[in-house]
């Protein structure tokens, strides 16, 4: 699966501005009646940030590698509509706003 993100934010009176991408895997860990799904999410992410030019400790912007762990359940409403919840750890190795981060979402998945 790819995901590409973007996050604006404050961070110790700093304001940054993320990009985001994954690339990930799922494995079923186990379903209840083919209509929920647990998953465990496994794969790469990469995050480029950008802060607001002021003289700081922080790096201005630059392009940090990482990886991401998570866990994703899918609840099929019905055929075609897909409720989708995830909730990952990412840890990004260069990040100097932060070398670990939450993410949590939630969505709808449609299937032609």
């Amino acid at each position: 699966k790819g995901v590409l993100g973007y996050e604006k934010g404050t961070i110790s009176n700093v304001d940054f501005t993320a990009y985001l991408i994954d690339i990930t895997a799922n494995y079923s860990v186990f379903n209840i009646n083919s209509k929920v799904f647990l998953n465990a999410v496994l794969g790469a992410s990469g995050i480029y940030e950008e802060t607001e030019p002021l003289e700081s400790t922080f790096k201005q912007e630059g392009f940090s590698p990482g990886i991401i762990g998570g866990l994703e359940i899918e609840i099929f409403l019905n055929d075609k509509i897909i409720l989708i919840t995830n909730g990952s750890q990412r840890h990004y190795f260069q990040s100097e706003l932060g070398e670990n981060r939450w993410l949590a979402t939630a969505g709808l998945k449609y299937i032609f």
